[in-house]
């Protein structure tokens, strides 16, 4: 049974949240099977993801892809945009199969060249580390599931040049498309790492939306090529969670709320003098 304390099911009351218009973005990567440990602190139990989808509905928050971001329909409050980066097998029966059951929706970014290999920007060639197929890759994409790109190989794109960072992010839209037989417009920097150069190729290639690392809420007027994602870790507790959701942050600890309550607080008594 999933425990939520007091004071964070308070603050999911609307008045509590500072920015519900604005629409989140959360990060994945692996769903290790059961209640496994996963090898590494950015991936999830598939348990782990089952409750935080549950939580995702039972309070609100509606699933969105991230193409939606920049479509033309305006998207209701507490939209929710669920990204799962570089494409690990696990996810198809720890993320897809679940999403699918409940009625919702995500994105993936994939590696082109490694698909149903290991990672090969990964030392370890672990279970957890080998990549979806091409043909689970469209049957998702078939799902109402979104196929972004995340490079041909998974470089530092910082590190390379203005041709080697064009091969990369051109060549792997180009092999997603022509394997999925539809368009394909959003992107995610590997490592979250970019730098001026980087995002106009990414831009000049013909996406529209392209995400980073950094924490915070959605603004897709000012930064659609630096969109800012929530990451979810291993040992996120539910109501650890569910504070990411409020405070659109990485760090949602006991210590970052009571400021902010704390902040609340002397707001009104100024208000109130």
């Amino acid at each position: 049974m999933m425990f939520i304390d007091p004071v964070t099911k308070a603050l999911l009351l609307r008045d509590a949240i500072g920015n519900e218009s604005a629409p989140l973005i959360l990060m994945y990567h692996g769903t290790t099977p059961g209640n496994a440990r996963p090898s590494s602190r950015y991936s999830t139990r598939a348990s782990s993801f089952i409750d935080h989808l549950t939580l995702i509905k039972k309070y609100g928050w509606n699933t969105i892809r991230l193409r939606d971001l920049a479509g033309p329909n305006k998207l209701p409050p507490r939209s929710l945009a669920i990204t799962f980066d570089d494409g690990y097998s696990n996810n198809y029966e720890g993320a897809y199969l679940p999403l699918v059951e409940r009625g919702m929706c995500a994105t993936w970014f994939i590696v082109t060249r490694d698909n149903e290999r290991y990672a090969g920007w990964m030392d370890s060639k672990i279970e957890e580390n080998r990549l979806l197929s091409h043909e689970q890759l469209g049957e998702m994409a078939a799902g109402g599931m979104e196929i972004g790109a995340h490079t041909c190989t998974h470089p530092d794109l910082t590190r390379i040049d203005r041709p080697a960072v064009s091969s990369e992010v051109a060549g792997s839209r180009a092999e997603l498309e022509d394997m999925l037989g539809m368009a394909v417009t959003s992107f995610a920097y590997p490592f979250g790492r970019w730098n001026e150069m980087v995002v106009d190729v990414v831009r000049s290639a013909g996406f529209t939306l392209a995400c980073g690392v950094r924490p915070g809420w959605v603004d897709t007027d000012s930064e659609p090529f630096l969109l800012r994602r929530i990451t979810i870790f291993a040992d996120d507790t539910p109501a650890t969670f569910i504070r990411k959701l409020i405070f659109a942050t990485n760090e949602a600890n006991w210590k970052k709320m009571t400021r902010y309550l704390t902040e609340r607080l002397m707001g009104s008594m100024r208000v109130g003098k």
